[in-house]
């Protein structure tokens, strides 16, 4: 069928073929020393930093009253900086859509007493997965933010909050579905993403936040490295970064918007991701349990009737050049991730292995 390698994996996530080869010729170059040596306070690090805010403000129409920053680190580690630089002393309210929703709500725990944490609604147990009806969330009138997970990459489920939400106090975790679509960034207080699906590689988290949430009052307790006002004070460098990540992301900003921006991001997505839907709905093999109305655009999850076919549908697939595709020892099943690096080449190769392996059993 191909005898290409197409990575369908969650995460860290396929990359686009042009940064890839940009990235491996610039570990090659020295400036003057080489780029994996380079300090992260140089000239050359500066100049970095400031062409991808001026590029990613550019790509999300970011307003001025908004900072972006870049934090070291993974997206888990924002669960917490979060509650403690926006949350203390306050009443805030979780959505819960599942996985990673739990965990942010277990870490807000922390460092916001229960009475003040507030679960607006929570996914459905059972499928089609889907949330309680508008009329049925608990909104607490005083909530100093409002956090949610864009898209949930263990279940395929993709919440747009700020359709129903725009007082700006929104708080979003959309590691898993940044730069793939317009934001409506005036309805979040704070946005935050890992960039590794979408916007380059581990190690680096982006943040765009509202100027004036840098001057909160802050748990005392709160890590001068999970501090947002050092971040902004320091140019995002409070201890030395991962410098490569910064540059892979940079690479990655800049091919966004060399195809069109995150318009041309969004046309794809839904593309790459109606291709494999259309395949499940027409099929009587392979199962989705999101409701139509929550269906993830980027990690799309089906099931086999049993776990051995589920098994053999991916062993078959890698030998195809198809990886990646198993789903969380959690939820089991196939998981296609497909992040802006996808090709739509990739996407029809995954959806012509699916219709033969279909016709075969």
């Amino acid at each position: 069928m191909t005898t290409s390698i197409y990575n369908f994996s969650p995460g860290p996530a396929t990359l686009p073929e042009a940064v890839l080869q940009k990235s491996q010729q610039m570990i090659a170059e020295r400036h003057p020393v080489p780029l994996l040596e380079i300090g992260h306070r140089t000239a050359y690090i500066d100049e970095l930093v400031a062409a991808m805010q001026h590029r990613l403000r550019n790509l999300l129409n970011i307003p001025d009253d908004y900072e972006v920053l870049f934090a070291s680190g993974g997206t888990r580690a924002q669960y917490a900086a979060v509650a403690m630089n926006l949350g203390y002393d306050k009443n805030v309210d979780y959505f819960n859509t599942g996985y990673w929703s739990n965990y942010a709500i277990a870490e807000a725990k922390k460092y916001i007493p229960e009475t003040k944490l507030s679960v607006v609604c929570a996914i459905t147990e059972e499928p089609p997965l889907s949330l309680p009806a508008r009329e049925d969330w608990h909104l607490s009138e005083s909530a100093a933010y409002r956090h949610y997970v864009a898209n949930e990459t263990f279940t395929g489920f993709e919440f747009f909050a700020e359709e129903y939400i725009d007082k700006g106090c929104l708080v979003a975790d959309m590691t898993s579905n940044f730069l793939t679509r317009p934001i409506d960034i005036r309805a979040h207080r704070m946005i935050y993403a890992g960039a590794q699906k979408n916007g380059g590689i581990a190690g680096l988290v982006y943040i765009i936040i509202k100027r004036d949430a840098l001057s909160e009052a802050r748990h005392p307790l709160t890590p001068a490295l999970y501090d947002y006002d050092k971040l902004y004070e320091t140019g995002s460098r409070p201890t030395t970064p991962p410098v490569f990540s910064w540059v892979v992301a940079a690479l990655m900003l800049e091919w966004i918007e060399q195809q069109g921006g995150v318009q041309e991001m969004q046309k794809r997505c839904r593309q790459r991701s109606a291709l494999i839907y259309n395949c499940i709905d027409q099929s009587s093999l392979y199962v989705n349990t999101v409701s139509s109305r929550y269906r993830s655009r980027v990690n799309v999850l089906f099931n086999l009737p049993n776990t051995e076919l589920e098994e053999k549908f991916i062993a078959e697939a890698e030998a195809q050049g198809l990886w990646g595709l198993k789903g969380h020892s959690q939820t089991g099943g196939v998981r296609a991730s497909l992040y802006n690096g996808m090709s739509i080449s990739g996407v029809e190769t995954l959806v012509e292995f699916m219709k033969h392996f279909e016709n075969k059993v």
